[in-house]
């Protein structure tokens, strides 16, 4: 079997406190053909003292903060691999992680240009057990990582040339640019998930998930960005709505889990504004309407017993953006 040259991408700011288990979970991996290279976005805690024992065996790059994206950017250009696998400090890796993507991708279909796994939030004190049998592949077409988060971005292994060909991680978003990221990729290749759950993705008070507002002002610019510029959602408006349906359900749960009931209630009753018919995300035709039922009474209870109905009155929706001019048809494209 083709052993190809992995190189491990681990950006890191200021997780001093989880960085030496994630670069641990890269150094056991049973696919022993890899390099790791952990970039230090300019932390300011033990950063460095935490990853001491392990200089010998990663390649520490320390630049002035720049963001998540810059970092993996600087990881992706100092990397020697024909792979890259994305590793966040705060996530961990099973042992056969690798291994496993690895065999996946030595059979058809050889068109794939990220391969990712499924993952898991609650913490375990041992591993799943993996299924020697070969998983399933989901791939995923351009109009199926629109509007959903199909993977976290340390499941991700991705060939270089792809990340080469389309440009690399957008600077300028300081979150969702693992979505931007997909959706330029999926524009141009195949995309797939081994279903098999070889992640620990970490959730604490300092996951970028908590930042709701940051979350869904960047998701914006990123669905802008890619209705703007990319080719094959050029005037597809049906489509376009859905998506920003979408997005404004997935923005509407994150801040309900965040406890922000009536920031929540307002982006779901923006989702039927933008698509009122039953989305993918539903589930069902009718979960979004009973989530809108459920965060009415809980917010009436919260208020009794003269609950503010004119609290719940909701703004009309951003905008969808114009279709492109010319000019802008000639931009540069993803």
């Amino acid at each position: 079997m083709d052993t190809p040259l992995i190189t491990v991408v681990i950006p890191t700011y200021n997780y001093g406190r989880f960085v030496a288990a994630a670069v641990e979970s890269a150094l056991v991996q049973t696919y022993s053909h890899l390099e790791v290279v952990v970039v230090d976005d300019g932390s300011t805690d033990d950063t460095r003292q935490r990853l001491t024992p392990y200089l010998d065996r990663i390649r520490y790059i320390h630049q002035e903060n720049g963001g998540l994206s810059a970092a993996r950017n600087t990881g992706i250009r100092a990397a020697a691999g024909e792979w890259i696998a994305l590793l966040d400090a705060d996530d961990v890796w099973h042992p056969r992680k690798l291994e496993l993507q690895i065999r996946c991708l030595g059979g058809p279909p050889p068109e794939v240009g990220l391969l990712a796994t499924d993952s898991f939030t609650d913490q375990r004190t041992c591993w799943p057990a993996v299924d020697e049998t070969p998983a399933k592949v989901v791939q995923f077409a351009l109009e199926d990582v629109l509007g959903l988060c199909r993977f976290a971005p340390s499941s991700a292994l991705i060939r270089k040339s792809c990340l080469e060909a389309v440009g690399l991680f957008d600077a300028t978003l300081r979150s969702v640019e693992d979505r931007d990221m997909w959706i330029r990729l999926a524009s141009h290749y195949v995309l797939a998930k081994l279903s098999l759950p070889l992640l620990f993705y970490r959730v604490h008070a300092a996951s970028l998930s908590n930042k709701c507002a940051q979350m869904e002002r960047n998701e914006l610019q990123a669905l802008a960005k890619a209705f703007a510029r990319i080719p094959a959602l050029r005037g597809r408006r049906l489509l376009e709505r859905q998506t920003y349906s979408q997005a404004a359900f997935a923005s509407a749960q994150l801040f309900r889990s965040n406890g922000h009931r009536a920031s929540a209630l307002k982006r779901m009753l923006w989702s039927f504004l933008y698509w009122p018919l039953p989305l993918q995300a539903d589930g069902g035709c009718c979960v979004r309407p009973r989530v809108v039922l459920n965060m009415l009474l809980r917010m009436l209870r919260l208020r009794a017993p003269e609950p503010k109905l004119a609290a719940l009155t909701v703004s009309t929706p951003p905008p969808l953006p114009a279709l492109p001019t010319p000019a802008e048809k000639d931009a540069p494209r993803c």
